[in-house]
């Protein structure tokens, strides 16, 4: 789980030494300045996949820049240096859980990255392929890796986590795509609280699917106000909510101004219906506090108590991004066998995936 000052990988349980199985890691303070730099709308520009050819005209000669790095084996832009840099750490830390694939070792992770509104996979997939990296991009449809698919959200890692949104049986190809047809939508509600930031996104979903999701202003949120060091040990020196007289302690609007923010989305997208899943996403040890502050805001705006996740859900989007893989290593196996028995051709696993380099 790629977030804004951690990474909880997601290793496959099959192919990876148990003791990997969810690990965290700390991003260096240059990797949050950049996360929350592209939290930001002034940091948005142009990215594939584009929504018209005026974007594409627009965005050619940044395109150009980042080809002509490439060439000369170069990250494609600073934000790739440093998310590459990020996922090395990961690399570095799995190294004894490699999977052997035609006579060459590669790690073998699924990263998955908050909603930020200039977090562009491009950079992503850059980064991976700038690192030499081989990556799984997993979800109900397994695919190999290409430019126009995304990584998984967050919220979509959490949500396979609790197992959510994914059928019974996914070795079962018609079975599994019957059950998916008969799921119902479910309007999730999902709040991350690290130690740099409090993340609320509300969704309506219906299968734990990586599909390509443009960044929407409406039901996505996050503040770098509200983070659980300020709950714990007082908000930091730049914080609006910072007392000088007493830097242990939040401001007495802190929690009144922290309320309000989370209950933001649920007001003012109560006509698009209840939610039916809450997911928190934190290891912090006040959110006891905020699960009271969630279960209130729900008692506010609809009358029908949601499902909670169960558990402890520190790594939750790692144990998401797990089952991910797991399902898009047999998927693209299965495919492999399919296409082997039908055409009698012998081709490259589809395990063996990764970004191209171009």
């Amino acid at each position: 789980m790629l977030t804004l000052d951690s990474t909880a990988v997601g290793l496959n349980r099959r192919y990876y030494h148990p003791k990997y199985n969810e690990i965290k890691i700390n991003g260096s303070v240059e990797y949050q300045e950049m996360m929350e730099r592209l939290s930001l709308p002034s940091s948005r520009h142009f990215s594939p996949p584009y929504n018209n050819i005026w974007e594409r005209i627009a965005d050619t000669p940044r395109q150009l820049a980042r080809r002509a790095l490439k060439k000369l084996y170069l990250p494609a832009s600073r934000d790739v240096a440093i998310l590459s840099e990020f996922l090395d750490q990961i690399t570095r830390a799995v190294a004894d859980s490699f999977v052997h694939v035609e006579g060459a070792w590669y790690p073998r992770i699924l990263v998955s990255t908050p909603h930020l509104v200039a977090l562009y996979q491009e950079d992503i997939l850059d980064a991976i392929e700038y690192g030499s990296e081989k990556v799984f991009l997993g979800g109900a449809v397994m695919m190999p890796v290409t430019r126009g698919y995304d990584q998984p959200r967050t919220s979509i890692a959490a949500m396979a986590g609790n197992g959510w949104g994914l059928c019974a049986n996914y070795t079962d190809v018609e079975d599994c795509r019957m059950e998916e047809m008969e799921m119902p939508e479910r309007r999730l509600w999902t709040i991350e609280y690290t130690d740099t930031s409090l993340h609320v996104q509300l969704q309506t979903l219906k299968l734990a699917r990586l599909e390509y999701e443009p960044y929407d202003q409406r039901n996505t949120r996050i503040s770098f106000d509200f983070n659980c060091h300020a709950s714990l040990h007082g908000p930091r020196p730049e914080s609006p909510y910072f007392v000088p007289d007493d830097p242990n302690r939040a401001s007495e609007r802190y929690a009144d101004d922290m309320m309000a923010f989370l209950g933001d989305l649920p007001r003012i997208l109560r006509d698009q219906g209840p939610i039916t899943e809450v997911q928190i996403l934190s290891d912090c040890r006040t959110d006891k506090l905020l699960r009271t502050m969630v279960s209130t805001i729900i008692a506010a705006n609809q009358k029908h108590e949601p499902h909670y996740s169960d558990g402890d859900n520190t790594f939750l989007g790692a144990r998401g991004a797990r089952e991910l893989a797991e399902r898009s290593l047999w998927r693209q196996e299965h495919n492999h066998q399919e296409h082997k028995a039908k055409y009698g051709l012998l081709r490259v696993p589809c395990r063996d995936i990764g970004p191209q380099i171009s």
